[in-house]
């Protein structure tokens, strides 16, 4: 079954996203912001909103890479027990993530952005909230596996441990409280 039909066939697990969006100014903003970032770099691209997650982006007309996206803005900075905690739906904020990759095998790349910074411990005693980009592959093993035991439970057939490959955590350069008028900015900018 090729990937387009497998996006089609597999409904998302949640709706209430476009029911809602005018409550997710944030929200619209960057994914606004991801669109514009990924056309100037002048590739064929399909991009979908609240569909499966809150962003998807495929490349090209028979897509090869898929990748899904997870916006959510935040005052302070995000911990890993943030990341971990069940949600009213009983799923973390990487169990939503990872639910992409349970229903697409094809997915190459999870994201989970915000206008927060991540305190979260690195490999060699680093932080990671001096980043703008971390890839969970850099978390050290104590912290993956409190990721992999987490997802485990949250979908015990699946083996999650491809998820530390395939996760990124990204810090997007705008404004929680104020991201429309970064967005106009970036869009003068373009």
């Amino acid at each position: 079954m090729s990937l387009k039909n497998k996006l089609v066939d597999n409904k998302p697990r949640e709706i209430a996203g476009p029911r809602t969006a005018s409550r997710y100014n944030f929200q619209e903003n960057a994914s606004l912001w991801l669109l514009l970032e990924i056309h100037n770099k002048s590739q064929d691209y399909l991009i979908a909103f609240d569909y499966h997650d809150d962003v998807l982006i495929l490349d090209e007309s028979e897509p090869q890479v898929l990748s899904f996206y997870q916006i959510k803005g935040k005052e302070g900075v995000w911990k890993l027990g943030d990341l971990l905690k069940s949600q009213g739906n009983g799923y973390s904020i990487f169990g939503k993530l990872y639910y992409c990759k349970t229903v697409l095998s094809e997915t190459t790349e999870l994201n989970f952005l915000s206008n927060a910074r991540y305190d979260i411990p690195l490999k060699n005693n680093q932080s990671g909230a001096s980043k703008s980009t971390i890839h969970l592959i850099d978390l050290p093993f104590k912290e993956r596996e409190k990721i992999r035991t987490k997802l485990k439970g949250e979908y015990p057939s699946h083996n999650p441990v491809e998820f530390h490959d395939l996760a990124f955590l990204k810090v997007l350069d705008i404004s929680l409280k104020d991201s429309s008028a970064h967005m106009k900015g970036k869009l003068v900018s373009c």
